[in-house]
């Protein structure tokens, strides 16, 4: 009965946004209702912005920027919203671009008042470990009430009822898009997985599209399905490296490591210059077999192109630490901090800690991750290896404040289950 509302401008490789050019006072509106303005809002923005009937804003962002073809659709609906009159203006020439749109606040909806818990998926994002709703399922007694559009309070998110979006494509609305409810988590993947799907449906041999659609499901934690269309990008090219490491991925997040270990390989033999053998190295230390792991690190670091990646010194200290080696995994540590990549400091400085620790350097460990706070303060790892050092330094004061820092972070686990429609 719902969907997301979608800015389709969104999708483009340009993004553009209307930009306040007093912010303060647009979030001043929005936390107070019963506040007035004398003159119109003024907006920054481009030609193109002026055209479309519906345009995010950067700020504040449970608002909406509506043409007034668009206002009209809402109040005959029956919508629930303020308004206040804009200017948009060229960003660069400062010249009027638009008078007619409106800054539309829709009403607020928490999450906890219209989810249904038993029919929505949650589930643990694997890198960043936190609680995440893939897919939003509404509980039938706010369905029956058929509020016509509504926003998730403090998020991006608008959910517009079928009513209401039926008129908002029959009246052909300028950029107007909508992304179904198991894309909540991530709209516009949504809408890009309806656009390959169509693809899909002209032309299903090409092997390019089955992966991209792949990539987008996985984007959305929707691994089965992801894993069914990189199977289909495969059967069609069985020579495809990107296709094999995304199978790998999916098949360790669906837990199941020796068929991944088997997809990771065929990257390695298809294209040795992936960064699958990394990967390969993750599962085979899962499966307590790091001695194999540092063998497959080691070959590899043999060349000066890996020897400059990050990720490979990374994954040699894992094993390392893993086999309780734990001055070479320091060794290995501490080449990762020579290089750049993609890899975050906070995990780094995670494992070089626990290395510190197997050795029983508890003051050094501690520093470390201290240092990884400071890149990812809302770790709970850091803070509950944190927490253990300090007990084994026999620090009762600190102790005490990482253990309310270790149980703040562990109830933000569950109020991450809602805050997670940025």
């Amino acid at each position: 009965m719902y969907t997301c509302l979608v800015d389709r401008a969104q999708l483009k490789l340009s993004k553009q946004t209307a930009q306040p050019v007093d912010p303060a006072l647009c979030d001043a509106l929005l936390a107070d209702a019963t506040q007035h303005i004398d003159s119109p809002l003024l907006f920054f923005g481009n030609r193109s912005l002026a055209k479309r009937d519906y345009c995010q804003v950067d700020m504040p962002r449970d608002s909406f920027l509506a043409s007034e073809h668009m206002v009209g659709i809402l109040a005959k609906a029956g919508v629930a919203y303020r308004s206040y009159p804009t200017t948009l203006l060229d960003a660069r020439k400062r010249d009027v671009l638009s008078t007619t749109h409106q800054l539309i606040v829709l009403k607020k909806v928490d999450v906890f008042d219209c989810i249904d818990w038993q029919k929505s998926q949650i589930c643990i994002a694997p890198v960043m470990k936190q609680h995440i709703i893939a897919t939003l399922a509404l509980g039938t007694a706010f369905e029956a009430q058929a509020e016509p559009a509504f926003c998730l309070r403090g998020r991006t998110k608008f959910l517009i009822h079928d009513t209401v979006r039926k008129q908002m494509i029959d009246h052909k609305l300028k950029d107007v898009a909508f992304a179904p409810l198991n894309a909540s988590f991530a709209p516009l993947c949504g809408i890009e997985e309806q656009n390959l799907l169509l693809m899909i449906t002209k032309d299903g041999q090409q092997a390019s599209l089955w992966y991209k659609l792949a990539c987008v499901r996985a984007q959305l934690f929707r691994y089965q399905e992801a894993l069914e269309a990189v199977e289909q990008a495969l059967s069609l090219h069985k020579e495809y490296p990107e296709a094999y490491q995304i199978y790998g991925m999916l098949l360790t997040y669906l837990e199941r490591p020796e068929e991944a270990l088997l997809a990771y390989k065929t990257e390695m033999m298809t294209s040795p210059q992936h960064l699958g053998w990394q990967e390969y190295c993750a599962v085979l230390c899962s499966l307590d077999r790091a001695e194999e792991a540092v063998t497959v690190a080691q070959c590899y670091l043999l060349d000066p192109f890996w020897q400059e990646i990050r990720g490979s010194w990374y994954h040699l200290g894992m094993a390392y630490l893993q086999l309780e080696q734990y001055q070479e995994a320091l060794a290995a540590l501490e080449q990762a901090f020579v290089w750049r990549g993609s890899l975050r400091d906070d995990l780094l400085y995670l494992a070089q800690g626990q290395a510190f620790f197997g050795l029983k350097r508890f003051e050094a460990a501690l520093q470390c991750y201290d240092q990884g706070l400071v890149w990812s303060a809302a770790s709970l790892q850091l803070w509950q290896a944190k927490l253990v050092t300090l007990q084994m330094l026999d620090r009762t004061e600190e102790v005490i404040n990482a253990q309310n820092e270790v149980e703040f972070w562990k109830s933000m686990e569950y109020k991450k289950l809602h805050e997670q429609f940025a």
